[in-house]
């Protein structure tokens, strides 16, 4: 999206790609199943409120479709180790505590936490503490039904299950009311798709690119040169490559991984510097 936000304004880039196609998370594969049906292995819903993406795609000629959107009369079910449960059940549980709970933890930690000075006692508290922990000490353990279908439901939004804080569990239900019965569960109502695959959105933008502005098979294995540039990229193929300006739109994780200069990465914020730090 960044090098094509610049051809936008005229500027020339190169996206070194580490994969054999873009998109990272956002992945659709129509050959699963014998209908052609789309599954989506990454990212796979488009909230009402995401206008920044509706927008994209509109610019892009994608069509969306509104693929979460109940009947009347229908509601949601969970499967849960081979019991169902219903909304009038998660109803009960979010009006008599689940509701309270997380309202006030959202209000005591509100949106947006910043890594420098907009955070709070109660921001890193919540940060600092395991969701899994945090669900055992609200009286949830892993045993109990509504431990296993909100752990689902951070599996499905940020996609692990070790690792994940009480913070991220907020702010997926700390926006609903009390009357919502907790849904939906992430905080969104998720009801768009791409007609085709959501991965349309990244490979439609690629292919606006100029002819060549995208190299693949160029994983990052090093960054030298200065805090302000030149810079030099060198890859895992072997290969190097000189240039003036550089974004890094890669995960904190994956930042990890580079072998980034000293006089560069001590140009970083503290703060950042421990972001990056904070995975082992």
């Amino acid at each position: 999206r960044t090098a094509h936000r610049l051809m936008q304004y005229g500027i020339n880039s190169t996206v070194y790609e580490a994969s054999d196609r873009v998109g990272g998370r956002m992945y659709s594969d129509s050959s699963f199943f014998s209908d052609n049906r789309v599954v989506e292995y990454g990212g796979e819903f488009i909230s009402t409120e995401h206008n920044a993406v509706r927008n994209l795609a509109h610019q892009l000629n994608l069509q969306l479709e509104d693929a979460n959107k109940l009947s009347l009369g229908d509601e949601e079910t969970y499967l849960i180790e081979d019991t169902l449960y219903s909304e009038k059940q998660l109803m009960d549980v979010w009006v008599n505590d689940l509701y309270d709970v997380m309202k006030r933890a959202q209000q005591d930690a509100p949106w947006q936490p910043q890594y420098n000075t907009a955070h709070t006692a109660k921001h890193l508290e919540y940060d600092n503490k395991d969701a899994i922990q945090w669900m055992d000490e609200l009286g949830y353990p892993s045993t109990d039904w509504v431990h296993k279908l909100l752990l689902a439901d951070l599996v499905a939004e940020y996609g692990i299950t070790e690792g994940n804080s009480a913070l991220n569990l907020i702010y997926l239900l700390g926006w609903n009311t009390r009357n919502s019965g907790g849904l939906p569960l992430a905080g969104t109502d998720e009801r768009l798709h791409v007609v085709g695959g959501n991965d349309l959105i990244p490979k439609r933008m690629a292919e606006q690119l100029p002819a060549g502005a995208i190299e693949y098979g160029k994983q990052l294995e090093a960054i030298t040169g200065n805090y302000g540039g030149p810079f030099t990229l060198n890859f895992t193929d072997g290969s190097s490559v000189g240039c003036e300006v550089l974004v890094l739109a890669l995960p904190h994780n994956k930042v990890k991984e580079i072998n980034i200069a000293d006089d560069i990465y001590l140009g970083f914020s503290p703060q950042k510097r421990q972001g990056f730090e904070s995975f082992d």
